[in-house]
């Protein structure tokens, strides 16, 4: 899902659309996999967010024609943290999901069996 908003981001260039789309595709088959619907909504906001620093940005458009900077500095300033936050966030993501199903893995495991009758 990070990488999936990731370049969406990078080609729309807003979050509501990253939201919009992104959300409504993959929110279900990972609940299906096991993942709760409060860590599927928070990835899925978070992840959104590249859509601001991935270029072209629709806000570091604004930013740049405001603040008249040129915009290709600011495109260049923000690919380098964009791909960070994404490999940074998909790093945390699958070890989110190791612990988690270790965990389940032995809960599973500790549960006694009442002995047959």
């Amino acid at each position: 899902m990070v990488v999936a908003c990731g370049v969406f981001g990078a080609i729309s260039g807003t979050a509501s659309a990253a939201v919009a789309s992104i959300g409504s595709i993959m929110i279900d088959p990972m609940e299906k996999h096991g993942y709760s619907r409060s860590y599927t909504s928070a990835l899925l906001g978070i992840s959104s967010l590249l859509g601001l620093l991935i270029p072209p940005s629709i806000t570091m458009i604004l930013y740049a024609v405001v603040t008249r900077q040129s915009v290709a500095a600011c495109f260049l300033a923000t690919i380098g943290p964009g791909i960070l936050l994404m490999i940074i966030l998909s790093l945390l993501n699958a070890l989110h999901v190791r612990r988690n199903t270790r965990r389940k893995y032995f809960r599973r495991l500790s549960v006694r069996q009442p002995p047959p009758v």
